[in-house]
């Protein structure tokens, strides 16, 4: 827990940290104290982390930032509306107060919301949008996390596809427009944000297994192609749309 201590962010940059020391310590906590920014990705990821602990019947310990502007975008994205099911929150979740009552900013666009039986992963899932100013390149940014805990690209191909390893799966399904249904249409929504992010100049990511695979522009950063990553379940999608 002490190398998890002193993060300071919680996005998609650090968010295999928080995978690969929780599935290896399952008993961990998860300590935040410090961070001073977590943004949609984070959120869901941290959900979708409890999620997968609550079906192995952990409960973990969830310490929250010291930060009041955190625990305020926190309250704000309705975060805890759903943290207290699948964490020990300590401290104990804020009052809501003046301090904790939900902005009318405009900034969030969708609070973390449930969606339930994905067609393509079987299982709940959870998407947030956020938007933010880049400094980067001087224009607001839309933030948008999905994230499940189906049955993920390599499974859900497989039915259709020989398949060596979940990275080839996701590059079959995003850059190639495999579908795991015959049906023509159907099953290809990927397809649909594929072109809508190209035609934005925007950022995405498909994480999903042991495998990462990011179009990335020339205003953002990254690895195109990651694998060997610590297995976690289902899919984690990352989209970043800069305002035109």
């Amino acid at each position: 827990m002490a190398g998890l201590r002193y993060m300071l962010q919680l996005t998609e940059d650090n968010y295999e940290q928080i995978v690969g020391h929780c599935v290896t310590d399952i008993s961990s906590a998860i300590d935040l104290t410090n961070a001073a920014f977590i943004d949609p990705y984070g959120m869901v990821g941290l959900l979708e982390m409890g999620e997968f602990f609550k079906l192995k019947g952990i409960r973990k310990i969830l310490h929250l930032p010291q930060s009041e502007d955190v625990l305020k975008y926190l309250e704000r994205m309705d975060f805890f509306r759903f943290a207290g099911e699948y964490f020990e929150l300590v401290p104990a979740r804020p009052n809501p107060s003046e301090k904790y009552l939900r902005s009318p900013n405009p900034d969030v666009l969708l609070e973390i919301t449930p969606i339930e039986k994905f067609e393509h992963s079987e299982n709940k899932g959870f998407v947030g949008i956020q938007k933010y100013h880049f400094n980067n390149i001087g224009r607001n940014v839309v933030k948008i996390a999905v994230m499940d805990l189906g049955i993920g690209f390599r499974k859900s191909l497989s039915q259709r596809f020989s398949l060596k390893d979940d990275f080839q799966a996701i590059e079959k399904a995003l850059l190639h427009g495999a579908s795991r249904y015959v049906d023509e249409g159907r099953g290809h929504g990927l397809a649909a944000v594929k072109r809508l992010v190209s035609q934005w100049n925007g950022k995405l990511s498909i994480r999903s297994g042991t495998a990462k695979l990011s179009i990335i522009p020339d205003w953002s950063w990254g690895k195109e192609k990651e694998i060997n990553l610590p297995l976690f379940p289902g899919s984690q999608i990352n989209i970043m749309l800069p305002e035109i």
